[in-house]
This record gives structure tokens, C-alpha cells and sequence, in this order.
């Protein structure tokens, strides 16, 4: 998720004017929340994965 982050983007146009407080704030909850449901999508796949091997032993 690192790779995709583009904070140093929204950072750079904020200096540089091209958007607005209001918009950088936006962007950067839009990219926490992705964070947050990539994290917990992860979460139940590795429960799930746990789960199943449970049985496998």
C-alpha cells in the first residue's frame, strides 16, 4: 500500500497552491480509509486461512 501512497503529491500541491486545505484533508482520509479496509480485508483473509487450517492439522 506504500507504493500507491501519494501524500508527497498532495503535499507538494498544497504548497504549490493547486489545491485546497479542504481537498488535501479529503484526499488524505479517502487514502486512510482505503488503509484501513485493505488492513481489515487482510485481517479476515488470514482468520479465514487460520480457520481452514485448523482442520488441515
Amino acid at each position: 500500500m506504500s507504493s500507491i501512497s501519494n501524500k508527497a503529491l498532495l503535499d507538494k500541491a498544497l504548497r504549490l497552491g493547486e489545491i485546497t486545505v479542504i481537498e488535501y484533508f479529503l484526499e488524505t482520509s479517502f487514502y486512510q480509509n482505503a488503509v484501513l479496509h485493505f488492513l481489515k480485508t487482510e485481517h479476515e483473509y488470514h482468520g479465514a486461512v487460520a480457520e481452514m487450517m485448523k482442520y488441515k492439522l
